[in-house]
């Protein structure tokens, strides 16, 4: 109790050397309390983010990269197309669970009612009436539809000249498994003979399907990569060194999202691929966790210097004080006060001062530091991905234009108030290093007075 008393007496009488501990303290408190939770908040974030990434990959035309070729004409054009080649790469590879190619070809059937117009040459074009896709994966996400067959099969890999056609379209023009279509594929340009198929399938779309998809829904019939390459090798007259002659996408559905990196590594295999771009929420998972790496190795730095900087100020108060209290210290010595008593009064001192403000630094941290650096680091944030992950833009979009976000990753790079919570443990971890630096910055130097003898003490002149 005395000790206690003559620690309230020295703070009140020593108030400039209390100011600034008290000020040091604080500014320590709070950079280190703030920075540890945004530093938690961050890696909560990135670990939410981390069980958000899905499995799907997507390789797709990069829809800038055709228009910039289509506003030139094509002069120079090095993009590579998304054909047979790439598609057996990915069917070949050790990370794919189960990939979907997307194409399409528009046709005319005998059913249609065919409007034609005059085309700059000799003879009509006629305009297509419906579109054959290719169906190839009956499963959600990857799948070009979700479909329910109302009757039959769904078209094989090893089918030829099958289709499936919508239930609206069958029952309109009377039709059933094993009727046959005679497609017109070459809008009537280049004589080819018309091209037979076989319906195999009725089906109807579910509700998980998008507007464009139920709008088009009477006139798409689904096929497999077969008969919408063989359609487009017509329309094309064999070239295939367009990108509009292949598939405009693959979507792929992977064993482990953690091995898109090595599945596009693979894929590419040192080759340029402009013109397709390669996606997914594992790429925009990477971008993200390399701005939170940065941003937390920033707060350890700064951490790491106040920490040892506050230190070194703190231990040198200490010694600039106790060699103006040697002559106090002498006198307590002389008056009977045991070493152990004269250190506990010392450490005391400066652990009041430090609980003060580590409680009032806690508070401001919490209230007032974190939210304000939080809002600062969203911006970043922000900022940061913007310019990591590139968003194809497409100036016309036309009425059947879909935008696929199932690659995209669905968490949003936010620090929000449920995430900014402060650690006990790490809170404890502070308090402790502190209340240790303290112990060593007061107990070691006073140690080094109070071992002397009264007189020794109070006869030193350094």
């Amino acid at each position: 109790m005395i000790i206690l008393k003559r620690s309230i007496q020295s703070l009140k009488k020593l108030k400039k050397r209390t100011s600034i501990l008290f000020l040091l303290f604080l500014i320590v408190v709070i950079c280190l309390i703030s920075g540890s939770v945004i530093k938690n908040s961050l890696q909560d974030m990135l670990n939410s983010a981390k069980k958000e990434v899905n499995p799907i990959a997507t390789i797709e035309t990069d829809l800038d990269s055709l228009m910039k070729d289509m506003m030139t004409g094509g002069q120079n054009s090095t993009s590579k197309p998304i054909d047979d080649e790439l598609v057996e790469k990915v069917k070949k590879s050790d990370y794919v669970k189960e990939f979907s190619a997307y194409g399409s070809a528009d046709v005319s059937t005998q059913y249609s009612e065919v409007a034609s117009h005059n085309n700059t040459g000799s003879q009509d074009y006629i305009e297509p009436t419906n579109t054959i896709e290719i169906l190839d994966s009956q499963n959600r996400p990857i799948s070009r539809a979700d479909t329910e067959l109302v009757k039959g099969r769904y078209v094989t890999e090893e089918d030829n000249n099958k289709v499936i056609v919508s239930e609206e379209y069958a029952n309109e023009e009377d039709l059933d498994i094993g009727d046959s279509l005679s497609l017109l594929t070459d809008y009537g340009l280049y004589d080819a003979d018309k091209t037979l198929v076989e319906i195999v399938g009725i089906y109807k779309l579910s509700d998980n399907n998008s507007d464009v998809q139920k709008r088009l829904e009477n006139q798409t019939f689904y096929s497999n990569r077969k008969l919408v390459s063989a359609i487009k090798k017509i329309q094309f007259q064999g070239d295939t060194s367009s990108n509009l002659a292949n598939y405009s996408k693959i979507k792929v559905n992977l064993k482990d999202p953690m091995d898109t990196e090595l599945f596009f590594s693979e894929l590419q295999d040192g080759k340029d691929y402009e013109g397709i771009k390669f996606s997914s929420s594992y790429e925009q998972y990477q971008a993200m966790s390399h701005i939170v790496d940065g941003i937390s190795k920033t707060f350890s730095v700064i951490q790491v210097v106040v920490f040892f900087v506050a230190s070194i100020i703190m231990a040198l108060i200490m010694l600039m004080s106790l060699r103006e209290r040697r002559y106090e210290i002498g006198l307590l010595r002389s008056l009977g006060e045991n070493k152990k008593n004269v250190l506990i009064q010392m450490f005391i001192e400066v652990f009041m001062i430090f609980i003060v403000s580590f409680l009032i630094g806690l508070a401001f941290a919490k209230y007032v530091v974190t939210p304000n650096m939080s809002t600062m680091i969203n911006e970043k944030l922000d900022e940061s991905m913007s310019e990591s992950i590139s968003e194809t833009t497409v100036p016309f979009k036309g009425p059947n234009f879909e935008e696929d976000t199932d690659s995209e990753l669905s968490v949003e790079p936010k620090i929000d108030s449920q995430t900014r919570k402060i650690s006990t443990s790490s809170i404890s971890i502070i308090f402790v290093t502190l209340t240790g630096i303290i112990c060593l910055s007061t107990v070691l130097p006073t140690y080094s007075i109070v071992k002397k003898s009264p007189k020794q003490i109070l006869s030193t002149t350094d």
